[in-house]
């Protein structure tokens, strides 16, 4: 065994030889996380998300995401909308109100400005003043 690997107690193979969980490996030549990336993607495109706003909060169901993403299957896609949302019914509930669905857009593609998120100016003050 290499420096750093460690042994799974129950199959006796190192984590190395193992399939991460929850990668999902696919089928059909996509490789791992390129399906979320094109998942996301495809529902910015959806919601006409443009990094600071979004024009459309009309949901988008699971199969027609899939096929706008050009992906052989829903599963993939509703698995992807129970990861990040906790499941369609919860992002159909943000739809309703954009600034969650805006909130959890710009979350996901790493919008946000850090300076923007302090809206107190004496927290930003110097403290030995």
């Amino acid at each position: 065994m290499l420096r750093g690997e460690s042994e799974n107690a129950e199959t006796g193979k190192s984590k190395v030889d193992e399939e991460p969980k929850g990668s999902g490996g696919s089928n059909n030549g996509t490789p791992r996380g390129a399906a979320g990336d094109l998942i996301l993607a495809g529902l910015c495109v959806w919601h006409k998300y443009d990094g600071t706003g979004i024009l459309k909060d009309t949901p988008i169901g699971v199969r027609e995401l899939a096929k706008k993403c050009n992906l052989p299957g829903h599963s993939v896609v509703s698995k992807w909308f129970k990861a990040k949302f906790g499941g369609h019914k919860k992002y159909q509930t943000k739809c309703c109100d954009s600034s969650l669905l805006l909130h959890s857009l710009k979350t996901m593609n790493g919008d946000y400005n850090p300076d923007a998120l302090i809206t107190d100016t004496k927290a930003l003050a110097d403290p030995s003043d």
